[in-house]
């Protein structure tokens, strides 16, 4: 058991069901590692958000890890001029999922092969293999981007638990990660905030990953107009 740190200044926050009002001072909160989901955090600063990567410990304890909020750089104001709109649809749910209503978003178009290509060559450098995209964790990426661009916040349980959402994409007993972002115009500017930030880089670099899927929505009526994610997963 280990502590997350929140730092002075934040405003109420929700961990494990409970609600803990503004710190004034720091305030460590214990959790065990399996089955851990991070809390919402505060949207003020338009950060990014990763989730905690899922570790199979076969029963040696705890694992040790801690939640940090990054702060990001100013949001460029342009939007991006090629969006197309479609539905999506997760495999396996049983059914379409449906967002509750909010501002409106509209999904850019990425070159996801390109995304891959660049992340593959990333892990290269650190002697881990190269990724490929996989259709399944983009319409999760989509998902969640457009969840988090429609609600004008970073979360990765807006649009349900991460747990709940890779088992509807096929990838339920898998290892599995995620990394949100706002702001960033292009996946280079994004892909550099992620390698900058600790806990976002380890995710990354997780040696069990092999498949990818990256997403990006715009709300021009949000504070940070552009909304990212990145889910991986292994085979």
């Amino acid at each position: 058991m280990v502590p997350m740190s929140i730092r002075p200044g934040h405003q109420n926050f929700t961990f494990l069901g409970q609600v803990f009002p503004s710190l004034r001072d720091e305030r460590a909160v214990p959790f065990a590692l399996s089955g851990v989901t991070d809390a919402p955090q505060p949207a003020r600063c338009g950060g990014s958000e990763r989730r905690v990567p899922r570790f199979r410990r076969n029963g040696q304890g705890s694992g040790r890890i801690r939640l940090t909020l990054q702060p990001p750089p100013m949001p460029n104001l342009r939007l991006s001029a090629a969006a197309a709109l479609f539905a999506l649809t997760l495999a396996g749910c049983g059914g379409s999922p449906v967002l509750d209503a909010g501002v409106p978003a509209v999904p850019a178009i990425l070159d996801e092969q390109a995304a891959a290509a660049a992340l593959s060559r990333y892990r290269a450098q650190h002697g881990l293999s190269a990724v490929v995209i996989d259709s399944r964790l983009i319409t999760a990426a989509s998902f969640q981007a457009q969840a988090n661009a429609r609600a004008g916040r970073l979360s990765h349980e807006i649009a349900g638990s991460f747990d709940s959402r890779m088992a509807g994409a096929g990838f339920g007993r898998r290892y599995a990660s995620e990394n949100l972002s706002a702001g960033s115009e292009t996946f280079d500017q994004v892909l550099a905030r992620w390698k900058a930030s600790p806990e976002h880089n380890r995710n990354m670099l997780m040696p069990q990953l092999r498949r990818v899927g990256i997403a990006r929505f715009d709300a021009p009526g949000t504070r940070y107009k552009r909304f990212w994610a990145l889910v991986m997963a292994g085979d």
